[in-house]
């Protein structure tokens, strides 16, 4: 469970303005709040993945990033600063900026290869603001344009069945998509994913029932997390 200082190094503020922000968004201190990420709290939060609310997927192989024009902005979030890049026909990628803007684009460059990289904002930007705005909650994500191998978008499809406010293991994930047994090989294609927290990998847990690993640390995927667990009506 990170401390609230990693929480403040994480969001780049003091430890009385994290303080306050939680206060006014949960009525809570830091410290109060922070019960919601105990492995008790978490294990309470594990349930059955369930039926998701249907969402247009478009896959494709990674390579095929490059016949693309991506048109990306950056946006502020309540878990802090966010690229988002779409094609013409869907979101295709999600980052946090913590690195700086300049290497969030240098790794799109290197991992999508695609042909323009564009400078604007579209619908599909402003649908899936909205939709973490709700916590993803009685809202349909945009259509979401996958580059990935046909095991990484399978898995990735997966974690849309992990509803706001629960948790899942990588075994459930793994089961889900017919490896049992292939709870690494899982959780090497949840951590490749392009499209977080869209693509909800912060939902899915070790079986220590403690958060685990995330790509930009454990502080941030708390932030993002914290507030789909305290709005949850299983607390």
């Amino acid at each position: 469970m990170p401390t609230s200082l990693e929480l403040s190094l994480a969001l780049d503020c003091a430890s009385e303005e994290l303080n306050k922000a939680f206060v006014e968004t949960f009525t809570l201190p830091v410290d109060e709040v922070l019960h919601y990420l105990s492995s008790e709290c978490l294990a309470k939060s594990i349930i059955p993945l369930a039926e998701w609310q249907e969402t247009t997927l478009i896959h494709a192989r990674r390579q095929e990033a490059k016949e693309y024009t991506f048109y990306y902005n950056f946006y502020e979030t309540y878990a802090g600063e966010l690229l988002l890049a779409s094609t013409e026909q869907g979101l295709c990628v999600s980052l946090f900026s913590f690195m700086g803007r300049a290497e969030v684009l240098k790794r799109i460059e290197e991992e999508f290869h695609p042909k323009v990289l564009i400078q604007s904002s579209c619908p599909f930007h402003e649908d899936a603001l909205y939709s973490l705005s709700r916590l993803g909650r009685g809202v349909s994500l945009p259509p979401l344009h996958l580059f990935g191998t046909p095991f990484q978008c399978k898995v990735w499809e997966a974690m849309l069945h992990i509803p706001s406010g629960r948790c899942c293991h990588y075994q459930d994930l793994a089961t889900l998509v017919g490896k049992p047994r292939g709870a690494q090989a899982v959780g090497t294609a949840v951590g490749a994913n392009p499209l977080a927290p869209f693509i909800p990998c912060h939902r899915v847990l070790p079986r220590t029932d403690t958060l685990g690993d995330y790509y930009w640390g454990s502080a941030l995927k708390a932030l993002v997390l914290l507030p789909e667990l305290i709005s949850s009506p299983l607390y």
